[in-house]
């Protein structure tokens, strides 16, 4: 049982979704925030946020220079439409399935508190095969790792996804590290299968690669109202 709390404690952060109950009144500056960064956005730009809740610090604890952000999906504008491609699970995605949500439901205010735009300046034949890519995905009803396994494709988390979906579209000419981490004896230890560390990619690492070119980095204000 206590494994399960912390397998589930560890893995909602990076997959949190968000449910529209728990939404007040949204500040005016945070609607000019997100109106302004979507006449900025292009399809295939890759979508970052930064959760609120303790699920998405835990996740920044395994970025290494940068902890901005705990999610990642990459967007996809279809008939005007801005749609995020992601993957996670928890209580409000149990299966664990692709998710296709607008912008405002990924990167909605205060359940998040900071937004990314980054480029990846792929043709208009790459974006093609990024959408083919995901819908592969999704026909094949691949659902969220929770053990972070870069070798099993059954199962994907938040930033593999989309680097499987990059090196696909690509034809495999992006090389994309990943780290290592250590946890043997933390809280974590689930995660490593009885070895003394896990494999990943981790959102900063992805972030800062050189196939990606910052576009613009939202801090979202805080609702004194809230």
């Amino acid at each position: 049982m206590i494994k399960y709390v912390l397998m589930l404690f560890f893995f909602t952060g990076c997959m949190a979704s968000i449910s529209n109950k728990e939404i007040k009144i949204l500040p005016e500056l945070y609607i000019a925030q997100i109106d302004s960064a979507k006449h900025l956005m292009q399809t295939g730009d890759i979508i970052f946020r930064g959760g609120t809740d303790i699920e998405s610090a835990v996740i920044r604890e395994f970025s290494k220079t940068d902890k901005l952000f705990s999610h990642c999906g990459i967007l996809l504008i279809d008939n005007d439409s801005l749609k995020v491609h992601h993957i996670l699970g928890g209580k409000d995605n149990p299966k664990g399935s692709v998710i296709i949500e607008s912008l405002d439901s990924f990167t909605v205010y205060p359940q998040n508190e900071n937004m990314g735009i980054y480029r990846t300046n792929l043709s208009m034949i790459e974006i093609n095969a990024v959408k083919f890519f995901i819908d592969s995905v999704k026909s094949k009803k691949v659902i969220f790792d929770i053990k972070f396994d870069n070798k099993s494709k059954e199962k994907l988390y938040c930033t593999e996804l989309v680097i499987d979906a990059l090196l696909y579209a690509t034809k495999n000419k992006m090389i994309f590290n990943d780290t290592s981490f250590y946890v043997r004896n933390t809280k974590y230890h689930f995660l490593i299968n009885n070895k003394d560390s896990f494999t990943f990619f981790p959102i900063d690492q992805f972030q800062h690669s050189a196939y990606l070119t910052k576009v613009k980095d939202f801090i979202f204000p805080l609702d004194k109202h809230q």
